[in-house]
């Protein structure tokens, strides 16, 4: 793995030697990649002159061989003598090599394992020694440092352009083709891949101009990864879940939790909140609709939380799924992702059509994406197509829960009322709503996106 991974994704064309330079080795399939990476001093055998190539390596001896492929001189930075695994492990966490693995570094490594470590290495900065100033023994001598560069093993190996970052603005989906088309930067790029869980977020694409030259050219490049780029989403969960204010009008209750926004709220009333448009970028589905950005925020008074009420109040209310996301690294909400959907009751299941209430309609099935087994009196979510990466309605089945409300906040429209522990908005005025309701009388819709229990 180490040797293709060294070679750009491909397999090096390999021979071997007359002697081999290890005395187990000869005949063994793995003959020529042992002598590939000995070469390079990525491996040095037992030191008896043996390799034991059937051996079980551990993670660390792994680490040492990835460490020494980025760059690293094993002489410099101590990974031979006594301590070699203290300073081998010391250098792999500080690189990222064990990202996503709960092992132990110093038991065999299965197969699965070391392809994740070979994975994390690819995106780990290839380092190069310069020689700093530094005192020693009353004289001044020089010091190799090993420094990272500006490469990662992708882009030094693989050859691939890494240098597109910016904020995935927009979705588009080619149905032909079965292929994503994502806006980053003010670049598109076009792939088979879903990246869409990233929308929204600032990122980084590895791709490989294979022809031209220039602009990204789907008949030609290859798309190899997007990843983030000093970004991540602080929370998440649908616009019924989210709170007050605290006093500092910057912190904002999410569910059971909170985010700080990037600037103070503008207008922070309970029914409807805006913030500064210049600081926090709201998106309310994949790009496909212009968004008047000094309205960050969807307003509460007309947005709220859908509520499955037993009886002729039926389903009512449309709501959203939010994400809070922090693209420059500070810990603060500066982007926000609204993606609309609306709960309905399935009144319709046919071999062709398929019909919802709240205002959804009928639809054709060849037109929209459905669950399996999709009945009538089916609870679900219904997506339009601007807000589904695929650019295709979608459904999505919704369990139902009842529970006894415990408690109500006010009677105005954008209210609460409490049920299950949690606090919830009000569809309809909360006076509809009195404590001490039996499970009977309410029930509430799961959310998509939503980890909390209703």
């Amino acid at each position: 793995m180490i040797c293709v991974a060294l070679n750009g994704g491909t397999e090096p064309t390999l021979g071997t030697l007359a002697t081999p330079s290890f005395t187990d080795i000869a005949g063994h399939w793995a003959e020529k990649y042992v002598e590939y990476c000995y070469g390079l001093g990525i491996v040095a055998g037992n030191g008896d002159g043996t390799f034991a190539p059937e051996a079980t390596i551990t993670g660390t001896q792994a680490a040492k061989m990835l460490l020494i492929a980025l760059g690293y001189i094993s002489d410099y930075e101590g990974f031979t003598g006594e301590s070699w695994s203290v300073k081998v492990n010391t250098r792999a966490m500080e690189k990222g090599l064990y990202e996503d693995l709960a092992i132990d570094p110093n038991a065999g490594l299965n197969r699965d394992n070391a392809a994740q470590m070979v994975y994390n290495t690819l995106y780990a900065q290839m380092v190069k020694y310069d020689y700093g100033i530094a005192p020693g023994a009353g004289t001044v001598t020089g010091v190799a440092q090993a420094l990272d560069t500006d490469k990662t093993m992708l882009t030094a190996r693989y050859k691939l352009d890494s240098n597109t970052i910016g904020v995935m603005s927009k979705i588009e989906y080619d149905e032909k083709e079965k292929a994503y088309t994502y806006t980053v930067g003010g670049s598109t790029f076009k792939t088979a891949t879903d990246y869409s869980a990233l929308f929204g977020m600032k990122v980084q694409v590895f791709w490989k101009d294979k022809v031209t030259g220039g602009a990204f050219n789907y008949s030609e490049d290859t798309v190899y990864d997007i990843l983030p780029y000093e970004s991540s989403k602080l929370a998440t969960a649908n616009n019924g879940l989210l709170g007050e204010f605290d006093k500092d009008r910057e912190t904002l209750q999410v569910g059971t939790g909170s985010v700080k926004l990037e600037s103070n709220i503008a207008s922070a009333t309970f029914g409807a909140f805006t913030t500064d448009a210049s600081k926090v970028k709201l998106y309310v589905d994949y790009g496909t609709t212009a968004v008047n950005t000094t309205n960050a925020y969807i307003a509460k008074a007309t947005n709220e939380l859908s509520v499955v009420i037993n009886g002729a109040a039926g389903i009512v209310g449309s709501t959203y799924n939010v994400t809070f996301i922090d693209n420059d690294n500070n810990g603060k909400v500066d982007t926000v992702v609204a993606i609309p959907f609306t709960i309905a009751k399935v009144t319709y299941a046919g071999a062709t059509t398929t019909s919802f209430n709240n205002g959804v309609g009928s639809k054709k099935n060849e037109d929209i994406t459905l669950y399996d087994g999709i009945a009538k009196n089916d609870i679900v979510a219904f997506y339009d197509k601007n807000c589904v990466p695929e650019g295709k309605d979608a459904v999505e089945y919704q369990a139902v829960k009842t529970a006894t409300v415990s408690g109500i906040k006010g009677t105005r429209l954008g209210e609460k009322f409490q049920a299950l522990g949690m606090w919830f908005s009000c569809v309809d005025a909360c006076a509809t709503f009195a404590a001490g309701m039996t499970p009977t009388n309410f029930a509430l819709a799961t959310y998509p996106g939503n980890n909390d229990t209703i």
